[in-house]
């Protein structure tokens, strides 16, 4: 399959969108938010920086995304999720928040089913680790520009906190480590952890109920617009609700059509 993106400028990163959850009955925005409950919508500040996870205690570990839009004609950027329609012309960068301190990897996952590292483009130099509330976009400061050719793109994303098994932090984040290496044990872990029946996901959508005619959320509101709350603008939600000694890694794909 032909590749869906083209870059505006020499920086190697993600793309755009989510698989549907398993588990409706859960609710992976809220367990995101309260890493030890999930029974409220305000950033816990003390999950957020936990340091010490008890034997057998659900963490939530989780990554919350959205999609910075620039689309053809328009002078402002727009905030979206993966589940619309691209179109050719229009450039995205994605943005990532955990709720953990931790490693990002991102993989692309070709026509062949063959996964290639995408980010870091240089491994081993703490250019991937991001902290547990803060924002982290990529590509930045480019972006990816859709081209003519029509179809979808899979990526495979993984999270590893930094409070996750020592052996494989250590490993992964190893300044020696090589990006044949490093590539090679991503997908080993991609492979281990496909269908877990831990990971929760969520798409909140619910901006475009108020604002139907709009092709996103702006990310700079126009003046005499009220504001809206983070917590209330679009993005996806993926949680790994499994229990153990050490805060599991989140292993999730995002799938983009393009048309």
């Amino acid at each position: 399959m032909r590749h869906l993106l083209k870059m505006v400028i020499a920086i190697i990163a993600t793309t755009t969108m989510v698989v549907v959850s398993n588990a409706a009955a859960k609710n992976a925005k809220a367990l995101f938010y309260d890493s030890g409950t999930g029974s409220t919508m305000a950033t816990n500040k003390a999950a957020l920086t936990k340091k010490i996870l008890p034997k057998e205690k659900e963490s939530n570990a989780g990554v919350r995304y959205w999609i910075e839009l620039s689309h053809p004609g328009e002078n402002e950027m727009f905030r979206v999720n993966a589940d619309r329609v691209f179109r050719s012309g229009e450039r995205v960068r994605i943005h990532y928040t955990s709720n953990y301190d931790g490693y990002l990897y991102v993989m692309q996952k070709g026509s062949t089913g063959t996964n290639s590292l995408l980010f870091p483009t240089r491994p081993g130099t703490k250019q991937n680790l991001v902290k547990a509330g803060q924002d982290f976009s990529a590509p930045a400061p480019g972006w990816f520009k859709f081209d003519k050719h029509a179809g979808f793109e899979r990526i495979q994303v993984v999270f590893f906190p930094l409070n996750g098994d020592p052996a494989m932090v250590t490993k992964l984040s190893s300044n020696r480590i090589s990006r044949v290496v490093l590539q090679d044990e991503l997908r080993r872990l991609i492979a281990r952890t496909a269908g877990s029946r831990d990971l929760i996901t969520e798409i909140d959508n619910s901006f475009f109920s108020n604002h139907p005619d709009t092709i996103g959320a702006p990310i700079m509101p126009k003046p005499g617009l009220a504001k809206v709350s983070d917590t209330a603008m679009p993005a996806a939600y993926v949680v790994n609700t499994a229990k153990g000694r050490h805060i599991p890694p989140v292993v999730f794909e995002i799938v983009m059509k393009h048309e």
